[in-house]
């Protein structure tokens, strides 16, 4: 008998410079609504020094650095929190992906028994002929990574429902 797989809704906040990414926070949340929300070590003069971060991510934070984690100290508290046979869901979520698995040091990185890809909720939405005025409302506190990851949940569970499944 196999296990039954669980579905992780997935969202990072992140400084993108165009050379590269400096992963700030990762947060999942699974169907049951169990959610875990890491911060992590980043250079805060080189997120301070981008306008759109400072005023949309930073204030999410807290201010204590000491609540922050390593690259490591973070990959092995998702892998601890993740159960076996995940599913990662994401919105527009390529640069979450790529977050998710620098933790891990790359995608062949990640632990044996998740997937090397996640979903992307917008095709699926998309493909169901489902438009932006579908989407459930985003959160007030967007770029806060744990309210982007419960938006993304609530978008799989409306998309489900549309399509008479379950949840």
């Amino acid at each position: 008998m196999s296990k039954k797989q669980t579905r992780y809704y997935l969202d990072t906040e992140f400084h993108d410079d165009g050379e590269s990414i400096m992963p700030i926070s990762i947060a999942l949340i699974d169907d049951d609504g169990v959610g875990l929300c890491i911060e992590l070590e980043f250079d805060v003069e080189r997120a301070d020094g981008d306008p759109w971060i400072a005023e949309n991510v930073l204030p999410h934070l807290h201010k204590d650095p000491e609540m922050r984690m390593s690259k490591e100290e973070a990959a092995a508290t998702l892998e601890a929190f993740i159960a076996e046979k995940p599913v990662f869901w994401s919105y527009y979520g390529a640069y979450d992906w790529v977050v998710m698995c620098q933790l891990f040091g790359g995608m062949l990185n990640l632990p044996d028994q998740w997937p090397k890809y996640f979903r992307e909720i917008v095709v699926e939405w998309k493909a169901a002929g489902l438009t932006k005025q579908d989407r459930p409302p985003k959160p007030e506190n967007a770029h806060d990574a744990l309210a982007d990851a419960k938006w993304h949940r609530e978008m799989i569970h409306y998309l489900d429902r549309s399509q008479g499944v379950n949840t």
